[in-house]
Order: C-alpha cells, then structure tokens, then sequence
C-alpha cells in the first residue's frame, strides 16, 4: 500500500515580498548672490536668496507606485495578527518631503 504525503505549504508570506529596490535623491540646495550693483540703490552690501528640498523625488518599482515607503524602519520588531512584521507594506508610511527658503542680508 503507498504512502501518500501530502504537503501543504503556506505561501502567504512569500506573497509579502516585493522587490525593495529604489533610488532616491535626499537634498537639493540652490542659493544666489545678488550682484552687488543691483543692490547699491537700496543700500545692502549683500543678498543671498537659497532654497532647499528635502526628499523630492524617490524612483522604484511596484512598491514606490503603491506609495510605500521602503526606507521605512519603523515596527519591523513588532507583529501583526497574522504574525507578519508591521514594517514594511504593512506600515505604509510616506517619505516626508519639505521645502525651505531662505533670505540672507548684510547692511
């Protein structure tokens, strides 16, 4: 009489992973110095002007076009229900962005 095993595996998890691959560009910094002839008139000596983004672009797969960030560390040492780590798709949070001006004068 044969032995029939019958194995059953549980591909969940697998389904979880998505390739993390991505690029991202993390600061962009611009600033100007006014020429100093266009300034005699309103009495500066100098005038820098100067703008900053912080995380504005990040370039990826499937994953970024969810809108997943993959750079995220939170809760990977916490589980969930079905004892698959928080981090990750399970996460879901973005990658902040900001911008900041700035204005520079000596009289």
């Amino acid at each position: 009489m044969p032995i029939l095993n019958k194995v059953v595996n549980n591909q969940t998890r697998a389904m979880q992973y998505h390739d993390g691959s991505f690029y991202t560009v993390r600061n962009i910094a611009l600033s100007f110095d006014v020429p100093a002839h266009l300034l005699q008139r309103a009495k500066v000596r100098s005038l820098q002007l100067s703008a900053q983004v912080l995380n504005p672009f990040i370039f990826g797969g499937e994953v970024i076009s969810m809108g997943i960030n993959p750079d995220d560390e939170n809760n990977w040492d916490r589980q969930s229900s079905n004892t698959g780590p928080l981090g990750g798709t399970n996460n879901n949070t973005i990658l902040p962005q900001s911008i900041v001006f700035g204005l520079r004068a000596s009289f």
